[in-house]
């Protein structure tokens, strides 16, 4: 016979667990068109946790190097973006546990398009799209070079022609 002459007090110890940064893929987009990077963080502790974002952008220019840049998660980039980004993402939680994930590239890049007429002031269009910048400006680059796909516009292009 099972005999019971007072309380039993059970208590369960739990480690603490860090955060998880849901996985972010390299971005690549067009100026004018929308950037959208998702970054999703969560504790399985339920804890808060604290996020962090740092973003650089890579010079392609002889002097290479880079600069500090603002780290923009949802926006419509434009012709001064164009280039290539850094992201460094990080949680930590509120016991000093963290998780991270360096080096997403974000490319913003110039749509070339042979084609393309001007529509109205501003306005261009290759029968397609329209965009808001000439995209006949956009230099073609070599494919087998990193700074391909049409980073910069040619000299010359985008500004006003000499009268």
């Amino acid at each position: 016979m099972f005999q019971s002459s007072g309380y039993y007090k059970i208590i369960f110890l739990r480690q603490n667990r860090p955060p998880v940064v849901r996985y972010i893929p390299n971005y690549e987009v067009n100026i004018s068109d929308d950037l959208n990077i998702s970054f999703v963080a969560i504790d399985p502790d339920e804890d808060n946790i604290t996020e962090n974002i740092t973003a650089e952008r890579i010079i392609l220019t002889g002097t290479g190097g880079s600069e500090p840049a603002a780290a923009r998660l949802n926006f419509k980039p434009s012709a001064s973006d164009i280039g290539y980004y850094i992201y460094n993402f990080s949680a930590k939680d509120v016991g000093g546990l963290s998780d991270w994930q360096n080096g997403v590239v974000v490319k913003i890049k110039c749509e070339y398009r042979e084609s393309a007429t001007l529509i109205s002031s501003g306005k261009w269009s290759d029968g397609t799209k329209t965009f808001d910048y000439d995209p006949t400006c956009c230099d073609v680059g070599d494919p087998k070079t990193p700074e391909y796909s049409r980073l910069s516009f040619k000299d010359g292009c985008g500004t006003a022609a000499p009268s």
